[in-house]
């Protein structure tokens, strides 16, 4: 799938490979069933990495223009999880397969480096995922001056560990490059390269995004928050994860009678993790993620269809 797609394909297609990709990496990772901390750490990794991408899948469709700065870091995304895990598979053949008694974790390598190092370059793949949805919602709905600060610090913690991702990268060239002509080392070369201009991208768009967060402050006075604002701030401090992982705002056990209206949704990009969720008889319901505009008018829409049943007797 990584040969048919290139820069010049769309970004659900580009988000939808990624997406596969990282699924598939975490289901051959989970298979092992190994304690070691580099590897536990690694799956994590890729269970928030594809809650962002499947996320951002969502959002693609309709925000393809505030998103396509995505399209290189999301096709390096994807060749890293499909390339790592070719070359698991290779450790395992050599294993004669034995995928229970595989310990040669700490041998494996891409790019040059460990487990370890990928986890922290599919981290800041995450990381400026997670960041540009955040700049693309903030153009479509209001928030508050402390979800914007939230933000600054999760642009300057990815900022920093993508210059030191990036630092790394070009001490590899250099090695690369004193080792004169080799046809492997030529191979790397190309990889490499394409992974520091994926970089160097991830960085542009925090930097991007940063800049209008920092436009955005300066025209929201602080302490004027409406009930809505202070609503949409409660629900995401109360799903909060700032550790690094995706943000989710988690919905159980939430019951409506008949003939009612229910709505389980986010305006502000998060992730929505909705279980045993129902409702009644002739009722209608919403769940996952639309604009604050599109929430107003739905809200708009559905008075409108009240009024016109009572006024037939409905």
């Amino acid at each position: 799938m990584a040969e048919a797609l290139s820069l010049a394909s769309s970004l659900v297609a580009l988000a939808g490979f990624a997406f596969q990709t990282s699924k598939s990496l975490y289901q051959v990772i989970e298979s092992f069933k190994t304690t070691k901390r580099t590897v536990r750490e690694l799956r994590y990794e890729l269970d928030s990495l594809t809650q962002a991408l499947a996320t951002l899948q969502q959002a693609a469709a309709n925000n393809e223009d505030q998103l396509v700065a995505l399209k290189l870091p999301l096709l390096r995304c994807g060749k890293i999880c499909k390339e790592f895990e070719e070359v698991i598979n290779s450790c395992i053949s050599h294993s004669h397969g034995q995928r229970a008694s595989f310990r040669d974790w700490a041998k494996l390598q891409y790019m040059g480096g460990d487990i370890e190092n990928i986890r922290i370059t599919l981290a800041g793949y995450k990381a400026t995922i997670n960041i540009a949805l955040g700049g693309a919602t903030f153009r479509q709905a209001n928030v508050t001056a402390n979800v914007l600060d939230e933000y600054r610090q999760m642009i300057a913690e990815a900022t920093s560990d993508l210059q030191d991702h990036l630092q790394g990268i070009n001490e590899r060239v250099e090695s690369l490059e004193q080792k004169g002509p080799v046809q492997d080392s030529d191979a790397d070369l190309s990889v490499i390269m394409e992974e520091k201009e994926s970089t160097e991208q991830c960085l542009a768009i925090c930097s991007q995004v940063s800049r209008f967060i920092e436009a955005a402050q300066k025209r929201l006075p602080r302490g004027s928050h409406t009930d809505r604002t202070l609503s949409l701030e409660s629900a995401w401090n109360k799903a909060s994860d700032l550790t690094g992982k995706a943000r989710t705002n988690v919905f159980e056990d939430v019951t409506s009678s008949d003939d009612s209206h229910q709505l389980v949704v986010s305006t502000i990009g998060d992730l929505i993790s909705a279980r045993h969720i129902i409702t009644g008889a002739r009722s209608m319901q919403w769940l996952g993620q639309m604009s604050d505009d599109t929430l107003q008018q739905l809200s708009r829409s559905q008075k409108n269809i009240s009024r016109e049943q009572e006024d037939l007797g409905v």
